[in-house]
């Protein structure tokens, strides 16, 4: 699965900005979501998302990105600025494309 983070809040806090981004866990690695930055994990392991919250304090205020200011996001007050991640799923390189047809047919794509 590719994980492409689109938005991702921030903190003002240099020193503390790894610790306080979104970050997902897989198995035993720590994954930090980078806006921009994509990256693929094998997501039949054990994986949970980390979104850890900011301080309620004038020092812990999100700062917009230029891609969200772009989208014309409005100043946060705290952190209750979401994460966007777009996901794509992708083939697995050893699957043939018999597997793959089967595969499709018995996890069928969702449509709205």
């Amino acid at each position: 699965r590719l994980h492409f983070p689109l938005l991702i809040p921030h903190s003002d806090n240099i020193e503390e900005e790894e610790e306080q981004q979104p970050q997902l866990c897989v198995m035993d690695e720590i994954i930090t979501w980078k806006e921009g930055k994509c990256f693929v994990f094998d997501d039949s392991l054990a994986h949970s998302a980390i979104y850890p919250s900011l301080p309620d304090t004038n020092a812990a205020k999100m700062r917009i990105s230029p891609s969200q200011k772009a989208l014309g996001a409005l100043e946060p007050q705290k952190s209750s600025l979401p994460r966007v991640v777009l996901i794509v799923d992708l083939w697995h390189p050893d699957l043939n494309q018999d597997e793959r047809i089967l595969i499709s047919e018995l996890y069928p794509a969702v449509t709205r």
